[in-house]
């Protein structure tokens, strides 16, 4: 989030004093609900700078007003595969947009377990018939993403592990 209000001066560094009117405007910014990463570009004030003023003056930060979210209905309709898979693409690169790779990699397998669960489906779904009556139902998420509980997976060796391997003439 940007501030909307316009910085009277920034700030030139360690040796520089803010002025009040800019310290005025960098609260009244953060109060409105600006982050911290914002002011920081917009004003050009560190970052440690700012929590030292903060704390010191107890600025308490406006919670967001998270949207109101409608209670999930689970016997309404189901989106269509194709569409689940857009929407996961689209997640998947915004994820990436915003540099969180995490969330890519999940995204990323619910991508690749959908388009695998489109190509398997009959092509009946096509031809006329609901879809609903041929495709599989899917009870646990095991069934779509074998690797979720990955009891098979085991950890990576630790280094006195290695060096007993490398003693004994074996490797991992």
């Amino acid at each position: 989030m940007t501030c909307q209000t316009a910085a009277p001066d920034t700030f030139d560094g360690p040796s520089a004093s803010i002025s009040e009117a800019l310290w005025d405007a960098v609260r009244d910014a953060y109060l409105a609900g600006a982050t911290v990463a914002s002011l920081r570009d917009d004003f050009g004030i560190p970052s440690s700078t700012f929590y030292k003023r903060a704390g010191r003056e107890g600025w308490l930060h406006r919670p967001r007003a998270l949207p109101e979210t409608q209670p999930l209905d689970l016997d309404g309709p189901v989106a269509e595969p194709s569409v689940m898979l857009e929407l996961a693409w689209r997640r998947l690169t915004h994820a990436l947009d915003q540099g969180r790779s995490a969330d890519a990699l999940r995204w990323l397998r619910i991508h690749e377990g959908l388009k695998a669960l489109i190509a398997t489906a009959p092509a009946a779904a096509s031809h006329g018939t609901p879809a609903g009556s041929s495709a599989p139902i899917v009870e646990r998420v095991e069934t779509v993403f074998p690797d979720s509980t990955a009891s098979n997976v085991r950890p990576p060796l630790n280094r006195a592990e290695r060096r007993r391997l490398a003693r004994l003439g074996g490797g991992p």
